[in-house]
C-alpha cells in the first residue's frame, strides 16, 4: 500500500519484501534454518534466528539514525536561510 502511494522507494520496498519473504520461507521450511545453523556452526536453529534478528535490528537502527541526521541537517539549513531572509527585511 505504501509503495503504491509512492511513500517508499524501490529499494525500501525490495528490502522489506526480502525480509518478509525470509520470514515466510523460514516458517514454511524450518529445515533450511537448521541447515544454515549447521553451516554456521551454531548449536540451535533458534539461535540463528535470534542473531539474524539482532543484526537486522542494528542495521535498521543505523538507517534510521542516518535519516534522522539528514533531516536534522535539512532543518538546520532551512532555519538558517529563513533567519537570514528575516534579517534582510
Amino acid at each position: 500500500l505504501r509503495f503504491r502511494d509512492r511513500k517508499i522507494s524501490w529499494m525500501e520496498f525490495g528490502l522489506w519484501s526480502c525480509i518478509w519473504l525470509g520470514v515466510a520461507l523460514g516458517a514454511l521450511f524450518p529445515r533450511w534454518i537448521r541447515e544454515v545453523s549447521t553451516v554456521l556452526g551454531v548449536g540451535r536453529p533458534i539461535d540463528v534466528v535470534v542473531y539474524a534478528s539482532i543484526a537486522l535490528a542494528f542495521y535498521l537502527l543505523f538507517r534510521l539514525y542516518v535519516k534522522v541526521e539528514q533531516q536534522s541537517q535539512s532543518i538546520t539549513e532551512l532555519v538558517r536561510k529563513l533567519a537570514l531572509e528575516k534579517r534582510k527585511k
